[in-house]
This record gives C-alpha cells, structure tokens and sequence, in this order.
C-alpha cells in the first residue's frame, strides 16, 4: 500500500536523490544542498517567488519511492505587471520534476503524483497545471497525453481569458514543448490549427 502526502521534514535525503536520479546522476544527496535544507525547514511547502512551491511524495512501506515538485511559473509570471502576476500566481501551478524508483514504477505512482497536483490547482480555483516535454522526448510526451494533458508544438501558446483579459503562455526554448492540462470541472484545452494555438474553453 502506498500514500501520497505533502513531503515533510525528514523526507529531504530522499527528494534529493530521486532529484538526482530523474536528472540522471548517481551523485550522492548532499545534505547542505539548497533542496534538501528547504524541506526540512518548510516541509513540502516552500516559499518561492509568487507564491509556494509543492513537493509531494509517494510512500511505500516506510519509504519515500516517488517525489513531484510543482511551483508557481516564475518565468512567465515575472513579465507581467505586479498586480497581475500576484493574482494568477495561484491560477496555475508548473510540473518542474516527477520522479520514481525503478523498482515502484509500473503502479500508478507517478499519475496519482500528478492528481495531487490538478487537486492543488482546483482548490485554488485555479486554471491549469504545465511543464516543459524535451522535443523529441516521445515516451515522456505519450506518458503525459495518456493523463490527459496535451503537447504544444514549437512556441506554440497556450491561450486563456480571466476577468482582466486574454492571457497566453509558452515555451520559447525550441529544445522543449509546453504541455498542459485544463483542471477545472466543465474546462478543457482545444487545439485551433488555424491561429497555431491551444485555448482553454468552458464545455
């Protein structure tokens, strides 16, 4: 049996290597590391530009097998006026890492991760969860389409309206793709081939 819950101090050793093992190195956790020293002072709240970072776990008997961290996106937020970027800091909350154990993969781990995220968005009546796919990254792409989020191609944006106007957002790195998923009841992203965009749509 398995549980998903907010990392909490203790749990920073662990976020750290499976950090380490999503970035493809088999460097031990250092315990002075700036991850490491935020979980176990904040738990898996962490206070970032905008708003607050989420770390949550998956733990399997007594072991923390699975970690995703989802932030506010600061990049794109740090471009829009003040008053703007504080009010749809909550809106929408960017995948920065998933990963698994080898040996718990195969179980449902890494989608009940992502869950835990669209939950947190919903509660904060927010619009969307994103992240960024490497082009040419396809078994990372078929894994995030089959959950329900869809691939924007090359600088393609994604498109949204709130009650202070059309907003977009969008990967300009040419060496990734944005994906994104609608997480609100009654929402859903539509492609529109001819204005080369994807739009958030009330159903």
């Amino acid at each position: 049996m398995s549980t998903i819950r907010t990392a909490a101090p203790g749990d920073g050793t662990s976020v750290a290597r499976l950090y380490a093992i999503a970035m493809g190195t088999d460097d031990a956790p250092d315990p002075t590391s700036p991850m490491i020293q935020a979980i176990e002072g904040n738990g898996g709240l962490v206070p970032v530009p905008f708003g607050t970072a989420h770390c949550i776990v998956a733990e399997a008997e007594g072991d923390v097998v699975g970690m995703i961290h989802a932030a506010p996106p600061v990049q794109w937020l740090q471009d829009l006026p003040g008053s703007r970027a504080k009010a749809l800091a909550h809106r929408i909350l960017q995948v920065e890492l998933l990963a698994v154990d080898a040996g718990s993969r195969g179980a449902g781990l890494g989608q009940r991760l992502l869950e835990a995220v669209e939950a947190r968005v919903r509660d904060q009546q927010g619009y969307l969860v994103i992240g960024k796919v490497r082009a040419g990254d396809f078994t990372a792409m078929r894994y995030y389409r089959r959950r329900g989020y869809i691939i924007a191609g090359k600088r393609e944006p994604v498109v949204f309206q709130t009650t202070k106007g059309g907003e977009n957002i969008t990967v300009l790195d040419d060496e990734f793709h944005l994906f994104a998923k609608a997480v609100q009841p009654g929402t859903a992203l539509h492609r529109d081939r001819s204005m080369n965009c994807i739009y958030l749509v009330a159903e």
